[in-house]
């Protein structure tokens, strides 16, 4: 079981600390405010192998940060074609909108990552192209660290697919009391 613990965690890892990493965006899914499922590619940014813990940031105006708030359940899946690893996570998330978390997060991001966060219009809203407006860049720091925040995934599940020629190995781990649960399942 360690092995597949291990594997999975330095993929994750490597999402954060190894440029082009195939784990350095995953697609998040969650529960839309109509009850349908909503799938979308995030970066990870940030991951804490002790607390069993992932992260990425977000506009607090987008749809997910809304419907994170109204259910916390989240999975995120990635897939390394070259290893042939594919790895499933489900856990509850928890909003990062203001204290050191989100200041560390929020300086630790590229002047390009933070200007993302800059738009006078929400994530997802129609508008003219012609008339889509950002805040001044003496403004920029202040007003998109408003709309910035962290979304930390406290992990609960672990499905930890690996493709060979041959045979295939699956193991699905489940978070009990701290500790890694491991069934293998049929791939």
């Amino acid at each position: 079981m360690q092995d597949v613990i291990e594997k999975v965690w330095t993929s994750l890892e490597g999402a954060t600390t190894q440029r082009g990493s195939p784990f350095a965006t995953v697609q998040a899914a969650t529960i839309g405010l109509d009850g349908s499922p909503m799938v979308r590619t995030v970066v990870l940014r940030d991951t804490n192998r002790k607390d069993n813990a992932v992260s990425f940031h977000s506009d607090l105006r987008s749809a997910k940060v809304a419907e994170l708030n109204r259910d916390p359940r989240i999975s995120l899946v990635g897939y390394d074609r070259g290893e042939g690893v594919q790895v499933r996570l489900s856990g509850t998330a928890q909003l990062i909108t203001d204290g050191p978390e989100k200041e560390h997060l929020w300086r630790a991001a590229s002047v390009d990552t933070r200007s993302l966060y800059q738009s006078t219009t929400s994530p997802g809203m129609p508008v003219d192209a012609t008339h889509i407006t950002h805040v001044a860049q003496e403004d920029l720091d202040d007003f998109g660290y408003r709309n910035f925040c962290v979304i930390n995934v406290s992990l609960t599940f672990i499905d930890f697919l690996q493709l060979r020629p041959v045979t295939h190995e699956r193991v699905q781990l489940f978070l009990r009391e701290q500790a890694w649960i491991q069934t293998p399942v049929t791939p």
